[in-house]
């Protein structure tokens, strides 16, 4: 896994791995990534089929391909080939996770998954978003993308990242932090990761992440077998299918007001239901998983839809 700290290599990923690598933050499991990738090739094979090509060519030459990919990528049928690379790319991030812990354990990164946001519902002081997140995160990428001196490899390690982030930005608590008298300044309840639940996931922010497509499918989701990505590509054929959205070739993504879109769902959504207002270490309330599901299900296909327009005009 040399290639990937190799001096011209060595910027773009540092500065887009964040506190997970010291923490339990995390975004999207494995499937909803994987499903934003999924929803994101659906609307390109629909809408604009001429993107894919590009999109893969681009992944080829991703320092991953060979040294973790092609051996997957060898054993799906022909004409799910270009789907998988999308849900690999999109997954990819997490995946390499536990590598980078073990190679460099010692280096800290800034947080480019998400952005605090502060909420407090009773006034409380507030903290401020750190200066490198999300949104430094997405520049940083779309330029790398669209460089005419970067290198194919790295290149192709910022479209990962720009598929990676499309899923995060989407997840409300990627984009908020909880100021009470619980949770006080500067950190807040860190985006949910703070604030405990009682039943399934520990945490409110985990609950999110594994709503979708529960991880008791991991290995499902992660077996290296021809058919091992079908969990995942029955998914989100099933939100598509409920939760369509409509494709806009002319959106212009807005990463900014993506992630005030995310705050906006934390208030509503995330931190109370049925304008009742959560609290730490209790249980969520009745009915609040399955609105949590829906909410999760319309995010991620909002998610693949603005992936996949973003693809198309940046390509």
């Amino acid at each position: 896994m040399e290639t990937l700290i190799r001096p011209h290599s060595r910027k773009v990923i540092v500065t887009m791995f964040l506190l997970f690598l010291v923490s339990n933050l995390s975004a999207w499991n494995h499937g909803g990534h994987m499903s934003v990738g999924a929803i994101a090739y659906s609307y390109l094979k629909k809408h604009s089929p001429s993107t894919i090509p590009k999109v893969i060519a681009i992944l080829k030459k991703h320092p991953d391909f060979n040294l973790r990919w092609r051996h997957r990528y060898d054993s799906v049928p022909a004409a799910d080939k270009d789907l998988f690379l999308f849900m690999e790319a999109a997954r990819w991030p997490d995946d390499i996770k536990s590598w980078y812990l073990k190679t460099k354990p010692s280096e800290i990164h800034k947080p480019s998954h998400y952005v605090d946001h502060p909420i407090t519902f009773d006034n409380s002081p507030i903290g401020q978003p750190e200066k490198e997140n999300i949104l430094v995160a997405f520049k940083t990428n779309l330029d790398q993308l669209a460089s005419k001196h970067a290198k194919d490899s790295d290149k192709a390690i910022s479209l990962c990242w720009i598929f990676h982030l499309m899923g995060d930005i989407h997840q409300p608590l990627h984009n908020a932090s909880l100021f009470s008298h619980a949770f006080p300044a500067p950190t807040g309840d860190r985006g949910g990761n703070n604030f405990k639940i009682i039943g399934g996931p520990s945490e409110l922010h985990a609950f999110w992440d594994d709503v979708f497509l529960p991880e008791t499918s991991k290995k499902e989701i992660t077996k290296h077998l021809p058919g091992w990505y079908t969990k995942v590509d029955q998914e989100y054929k099933a939100a598509m299918k409920s939760n369509s959205v409509a494709y806009d070739p002319n959106y212009k993504f807005d990463a900014a007001k993506a992630s005030q879109d995310g705050v906006a769902l934390a208030k509503s959504s995330a931190y109370q239901f049925k304008s009742k207002q959560l609290v730490s270490g209790e249980q969520v309330p009745m009915g609040y998983e399955a609105h949590t599901k829906e909410i999760s299900s319309k995010q991620i296909n909002t998610a693949g839809m603005r992936l996949a327009v973003l693809l198309s005009k940046s390509l």
